[in-house]
């Protein structure tokens, strides 16, 4: 891992994700890109927003990522490179725009954004970032503090594994953290069940096998509460899903609890795309 993005609205729940993503910076001596994106208010009339508009919105995010990037140089002991990257444009084109031109490892973004200026919430931008990016995307609840990843779950399905169970980054994962790995299953009196699970199974046994997976039956009608209670019951440091047109997190998205479990769960969920 060797660029990591952390977006950032200036908000204290989002400075909980930029502080994880620098300590994570710090333990992969990766470097560390202060993403922040801002629209200028446009005023309902034939007038539009003067130049001195533009300037001063630039001016104030550039004071606050860069009083930001200080704090955090203060803490850089291992003297990783943090840079900053702002742009006047929606969060979901600015981050687009960024990693065409420099091919990011993993974005880290916060599950709330601020609502006194701009009454939109990071929460709602991460669901487009989700749904549009491809780039493996680490959503960091607000009380989340990073610590060295113990345990980690995998939430699967036993659908077409092979094709698209990121195997790669769990054994890298795994064996950067000495982590114990969960595979997680969630159904509901065999609801999900199909002729090909068992198949799908031993396939993905056989992919993970030398990580020693821990295999999870969860039993339960809302996936993310499932899951959810799974995770803070058993002291998860991560959760790994696999989001688009992947089955499991289109139920996993359905959930009555989902928002819940993205915007308020104390365990950061790392999205990663189907191959």
């Amino acid at each position: 891992m060797k660029k990591i993005i952390a977006c950032t609205d200036f908000s204290d729940n989002s400075k909980a994700a930029v502080n994880y993503a620098f300590a994570l910076a710090q333990h992969y001596k990766a470097a560390l890109i202060l993403l922040h994106s801002y629209l200028v208010p446009v005023p309902v009339s034939e007038v539009p927003p003067s130049t001195e508009m533009f300037e001063q919105a630039q001016q104030t995010a550039e004071k606050y990522i860069h009083k930001l990037q200080e704090e955090l140089q203060l803490k850089n002991t291992a003297h990783l490179p943090i840079t900053t990257y702002i742009e006047n444009e929606n969060l979901l084109l600015c981050l687009e725009e960024y990693c065409k031109k420099n091919n990011p490892d993993l974005i880290v973004i916060g599950t709330r954004g601020q609502r006194d200026i701009v009454d939109v919430l990071v929460g709602s931008n991460t669901m487009k970032v989700i749904n549009h990016l491809t780039y493996p995307l680490l959503v960091v609840p607000a009380c989340a503090k990073f610590n060295p990843l113990k345990k980690i779950g995998f939430a699967c399905d036993f659908e077409k594994v092979v094709e698209t169970t990121p195997v790669d980054l769990l054994k890298k994962l795994v064996t950067d953290f000495n982590a114990e790995l969960f595979v997680l299953n969630v159904d509901y009196k065999n609801k999900h069940f199909k002729p090909e699970t068992p198949e799908e199974s031993m396939l993905l046994d056989h992919l993970l096998f030398k990580l020693k997976p821990r295999y999870q039956f969860l039993e339960g009608k809302d996936m993310s509460s499932t899951l959810d209670e799974f995770a803070q019951k058993n002291k998860l440091d991560l959760l790994v899903t696999i989001p688009k047109s992947h089955s499991f997190f289109e139920r996993f998205l359905k959930g009555t609890h989902t928002r819940q479990l993205i915007y308020h769960t104390h365990i950061p969920l790392l999205c990663v795309h189907e191959k």
